[in-house]
């Protein structure tokens, strides 16, 4: 029953509703994504004083912490389809909010169910959305789509998702890192797990 829940619709919906609160953040993004940028794009990261490393600080030790420099550009895409629960919802509003405490860079948020359902383009801080547009089915297309038709390509993508739906024939030219809420493994890209615990 639930993977039939999962694999819900293929058409898009126009239902909205408020995020639930966001959960505390489960992933170390200040190592995750300089480390997956460097991989897959170099290195568009540098070191900064204004926040020190906090993982050290505890012991009185000040070391600078990872930044993103200001010309890099990502993608976060959120699944709002009808197979995200609330939970799943709340995990990746949680680590959006987290990504969006380390970076100097320009954000291109969306929201995509079988379609995408909004677009905002997020720079210097600005709070992330608190409102979910969609519900419908899942296809991962439209997301990739939207970016290359608006000319958009991003150092990498960040796709928050359960991972049941239809994915492109073939990866987008930027890396893709995958934060998925279930077991699943994407086609292409990079997978990782978080956990709702």
């Amino acid at each position: 029953a639930r993977k039939m829940a999962k694999e819900y619709g293929k058409l898009p919906a126009s239902l909205e509703e408020q995020f639930p609160p966001p959960a505390e953040a489960k992933v170390n993004w200040r190592d995750v994504l300089p480390r997956f940028l460097q991989q897959n794009v170099g290195t568009p990261h540098d070191l900064t004083w204004a926040r020190p490393n906090r993982r050290l600080m505890h012991m009185g030790i000040y070391m600078p912490s990872t930044e993103m420099e200001n010309n890099c550009e990502l993608a976060v895409v959120i699944d709002t389809s009808g197979s995200m629960s609330s939970p799943e919802f709340a995990a990746a509003l949680g680590e959006t909010n987290a990504i969006l405490e380390i970076i100097r860079c320009k954000v291109h948020l969306i929201q995509a169910d079988a379609a995408v359902q909004e677009y905002k383009l997020l720079e210097n801080g600005e709070p992330v959305v608190t409102t979910v547009k969609g519900r419908g089915g899942t296809d991962f297309r439209p997301a990739f789509d939207f970016l290359e038709e608006e000319n958009i390509v991003p150092h990498c993508c960040l796709y928050f998702s359960d991972l049941y739906g239809t994915f492109p024939s073939e990866a987008p030219k930027y890396p893709v890192l995958w934060v998925a809420t279930t077991q699943q493994i994407a086609p292409f890209g990079e997978t990782m797990q978080i956990s709702l615990d």
